[in-house]
């Protein structure tokens, strides 16, 4: 048995263990970041730096200069701390008399027991906007679409 300290150069055993640790974490490093990102058939790299680069995620160029504009119909609702104020005595009425209709599926408390979503527990706001969005087509639903169709702005915020 040896007299040399475990964690010592002059054991060989840890010299031997930390230079193998260290030529397969340089094998790897030179395998991963440069020799597999160049046989990507795909990616047209000049160099070893851009090999590098790519095998860790950085782009090579801008994606597009111009956004993309999407071909579905988007919400056009914009959500402002004055847009629903405080409801008056009038709205509160109209809005639970027009809520009767949305029982019909989403319960009378706003507890849906069917598959509808449930309303109890919605902010104003919330539910202003879904409702836009069923009446503008950015959502979409074979029942909510009518409904909202119906309303106006003003039934929406009440």
């Amino acid at each position: 048995m040896s007299d040399h300290p475990l964690f010592s150069t002059r054991n060989p055993w840890f010299g031997i263990s930390v230079g193998i640790t260290a030529g397969v974490a340089v094998l790897s490093a030179v395998v991963g970041l440069i020799w597999l990102p160049l046989l990507q058939p795909h990616l047209q790299l000049t160099g070893v730096w851009d090999a590098i680069c790519s095998a860790a995620g950085v782009p090579r160029a801008a994606v597009q200069e111009t956004a993309i504009k999407p071909d579905f119909k988007t919400s056009n609702v914009v959500m402002t701390s004055e847009m629903l104020t405080k409801a008056d005595q009038v709205s509160i009425g109209r809005g639970a008399t027009l809520a009767q209709r949305c029982a019909i599926c989403h319960g009378p408390q706003g507890v849906s027991d069917a598959h509808s979503p449930n309303l109890a527990g919605q902010f104003a706001a919330v539910t202003y906007k879904e409702l836009n969005d069923f009446k503008t087509g950015a959502r979409v639903s074979v029942v909510m679409s009518p409904f909202a169709a119906a309303m106006s702005d003003q039934d929406m915020k009440d």
